[in-house]
């Protein structure tokens, strides 16, 4: 289901703009750091692998760091050598793959940057953490002095810093953010409380140094228009659009899935134009189907979900959820279990961010999600046809 995020970057343009500008405003020695806070698979690493596509400033060099891994040398060698492939992209010489061989081709430019690199590699093999990181984060500003180059570092997924061996790790990245004047900040997250947590109490007098950018799905005019990128060549009726961006809830990936769907079952029935059963047969290929692309993904998203807490008491907590219990009481109800561990289960689903509360109701932010968890995964009463369509 992985696509190329920098080519299938759609809408958003405001977005990518506000952030060529912190770009570009480095130059001049303004320096607003940014944060893109939005659920996961909404398009922000989208914007950041665009943002990274249309750059040609060789004065700055943007690195994209993806946290998603708990592995510290991974995030260690990822910067080191994203910096000095960069450095030598910008001066248009050859670029090596191996962390030692970009050092023995960078060494007579940066010396003082590939020696501090090595010391890096030398404290990571001793296991010493703080010491590595510490260094890590002072990288951009040795570069500076020995080049003039700036640096832009994005940290996708920033929160998962503190899954690393790094004591005070949010700390040590305050005080790095709070003195580097020639390195910009772009950070995202995926878990948008947690990050906002982060931003205002262990980088709280950075707080006001963040732009908060919110991404969120889609609105009616853009899910539609991009329909209608997928759609070239084929008609598709306002009816059925409607329907699919209500159904999607305007998430990009989804209307993604499910349009290039329709389109190969159009070109197999040798269709020019997008039909009711050709949107049922889609949906049913793709959710109802075991080994669908979406039925897939929901299952890894609910076993990721779940990774080490108690699966079916979560699963049942959403399948309730989906049917239509909303308050604590009547989830209790329903399950024939204590509030206090019903309390424990919906507040795990809001640490996670699948689930909203507006006042004393509990909602499921992902509304094909929820479609899924009611109709699919619960064995529920199965929509048929048209019929769905229509509702």
């Amino acid at each position: 289901m992985s696509m190329d995020p920098g080519h299938n970057f759609f809408g958003r343009r405001s977005v990518l703009e506000t952030l060529r500008r912190r770009v570009a405003g480095l130059k001049e020695g303004y320096r607003q750091n940014i944060a893109l806070l939005g659920n996961r698979t909404v398009g922000k690493t989208s914007i950041v692998a665009r943002l990274l596509m249309e750059h040609e400033d060789p004065d700055i060099l943007i690195l994209y760091l993806d946290l998603e891994s708990r592995d510290f040398a991974c995030f260690a060698r990822q910067l080191t050598q994203s910096l000095l492939h960069h450095f030598l992209r910008s001066k248009n010489l050859a670029v090596q793959d191996d962390l030692k061989l970009l050092c023995v081709s960078c060494r007579e430019f940066v010396p003082q940057t590939v020696a501090a690199i090595e010391a890096v590699e030398e404290a990571l093999a001793k296991g010493k953490h703080q010491e590595c990181y510490s260094a890590l984060l002072g990288l951009p500003d040795i570069l500076f002095a020995e080049t003039q180059q700036s640096v832009v570092l994005i940290l996708d997924e920033f929160q998962n810093l503190a899954n690393y061996d790094v004591p005070q790790v949010f700390a040590e990245l305050g005080r790095r953010i709070m003195t580097q004047k020639n390195c910009l900040y772009i950070v995202t997250s995926s878990y948008q409380n947690q990050a906002r947590t982060i931003l205002s109490e262990k980088l709280s007098l950075l707080f006001g140094n963040f732009e908060i950018i919110p991404v969120t799905v889609f609105d009616w005019s853009d899910s539609q228009q991009l329909m209608d990128r997928h759609m070239a060549g084929t008609k598709m009726g306002l009816q059925i659009k409607n329907f699919l961006v209500d159904f999607t809830g305007g998430h990009p990936l989804y209307i993604n899935i499910i349009c290039q769907e329709m389109i190969a079952l159009a070109g197999m029935l040798r269709q020019t134009e997008i039909y009711a059963p050709i949107v049922t047969q889609g949906v049913e290929n793709l959710l109802f189907n075991p080994w669908g692309v979406l039925s897939r993904h929901f299952e890894l998203k609910i076993h990721e979900l779940c990774r080490g807490k108690a699966q079916g008491p979560l699963s049942a907590v959403l399948i309730a959820l989906s049917g239509g219990k909303h308050k604590a009481p009547d989830l209790a109800a329903q399950l024939g279990i204590k509030p206090s561990q019903v309390q424990q289960r919906l507040n795990l689903l809001l640490m996670d961010e699948i689930i909203e509360k507006n006042g004393n109701y509990y909602h499921i932010k992902d509304k094909l999600f929820k479609y899924w968890i009611k109709f699919v995964s619960s064995g529920g009463s199965r929509p048929l046809s048209w019929k769905w369509v229509e509702a």
